[in-house]
């Protein structure tokens, strides 16, 4: 029985580690869709369903910047690390150059800037300097973002793994007070997966700021499959509740699915928000084969049976509000019942319960999947 144990834990680190390591990811037989066919129809010609992409394409903290200035874009493009990536979460180191010996990113191991996903960090940085890439006429900075964009694009292509998620760092990343190591895992939190499948897509299909020349080093076919084994990817982790396809969780293993804990605060579960950023994905995804059908219709259902009207989150509390409309940030896995969490990791099933600095500092509740709601009305 041991030796069988170790056998098979031996097998399991090989698999984890051929995931980490990105080997190639796998070929996919998901769906026929042309490179042609996917420039037509992405995004939606729905004008409802198009919009839902629209935070996921937001420039977060890049967006106070101006989209104008070749500055700007060259100070970005000195902090890029080595692989292609990007590590910071802030715009204030970008108002002047990288000066050589800064840290590059807010997470760092053994003295190495670690690129990442977290917060839009590397997604908004391309879509920013693609913007500037498109405003300015100087060839000599467009050259040089042209090359810092085609290297940003290689990381990502790179991060992905062999089932087709991406995890929120890129290469493997174990520090000493993250005994979970969730940043491994395949993460839907704060829209990391989808960013960089909207990104990708936008790239395609040429959509603004990617209708420039700038695209012109991406190939697009093999991006096109990288974005279907996303697709799958995405389909094989939703959650089955009760005999139903339900939501997704906020990050799940990539080859088991077994949706997994994050913070102390951030247990396994069905997530909303960060379930609305899949949807919204695969409602603008071109091919509505039976899968995806299937996969948005019990989605949305869930939406439907599970949203509470005149009640919003305000100050850390719920409290009555006429007309509006809440879903809670995390459902338990085998049931519909929301919970919250506090520092502490115990489960407690009343906001109240937690502590004041956890209640308020944190989105346990929104109207996330109301624009869903609104775009799937007959």
């Amino acid at each position: 029985m041991y030796i069988f144990k170790l056998v098979f834990i031996t097998i399991s680190i090989i698999l984890v580690s051929c995931v980490n390591d990105n080997n190639q990811p796998k070929t996919d037989d998901f769906s026929t869709l042309s490179v042609k066919q996917f420039a037509q129809h992405y995004p939606s010609k729905n004008p409802d369903v198009a919009i839902l992409l629209k935070k996921l394409r937001s420039l977060t903290a890049l967006s106070k910047l101006d989209t104008n200035s070749s500055q700007q874009a060259l100070n970005i493009i000195s902090w890029q690390i080595e692989n292609g990536g990007f590590g910071l979460h802030e715009i204030e180191p970008y108002e002047k150059l990288w000066d050589g010996s800064q840290p590059r990113s807010e997470w760092r191991k053994d003295g190495e800037d670690i690129a990442n996903f977290d917060d839009g960090a590397t997604v908004s940085e391309l879509r920013f300097i693609a913007e500037v890439y498109r405003n300015i006429g100087n060839k000599k900075h467009k050259q040089v973002i042209n090359k810092s964009f085609q290297k940003g694009i290689k990381f990502i292509l790179k991060a992905q793994n062999m089932n087709g998620g991406w995890p929120q760092v890129w290469p493997a990343y174990y520090p000493e007070d993250n005994p979970r190591n969730y940043t491994n895992y395949t993460t839907l939190n704060d829209g990391a997966m989808i960013r960089n499948m909207v990104l990708l897509s936008d790239i395609i299909a040429k959509h603004p700021p990617f209708d420039t020349d700038i695209v012109k080093g991406v190939n697009s076919k093999d991006v096109l499959s990288r974005l279907k084994l996303g697709v799958n990817h995405l389909l094989n982790a939703q959650i089955t509740s009760q005999g139903l396809r339900t939501i997704w969780p906020a990050q799940f293993d990539p080859l088991t699915y077994q949706p997994k804990a994050a913070r102390s605060f951030e247990l396994a579960a069905k997530t909303t928000r960060e379930s609305v950023g899949v949807l919204s994905y695969l409602m603008n995804w071109p091919e509505k084969n039976t899968k995806v059908k299937e996969s948005i219709d019990s989605a949305v259902q869930w939406y439907k049976k599970n949203q509470i009207k005149n009640l919003k989150l305000l100050n850390g509390d719920i409290v009555s509000a006429q007309n509006k409309v809440l879903w809670y940030r995390f459902y338990e896995l085998d049931s519909d019942k929301p919970f919250f969490t506090g520092r502490d990791g115990i489960k407690r099933y009343q906001l109240s319960k937690i502590e004041e600095e956890r209640r308020k500092g944190y989105g346990w509740a929104g109207n996330w999947a109301k624009p869903i709601l609104r775009a799937t009305q007959p």
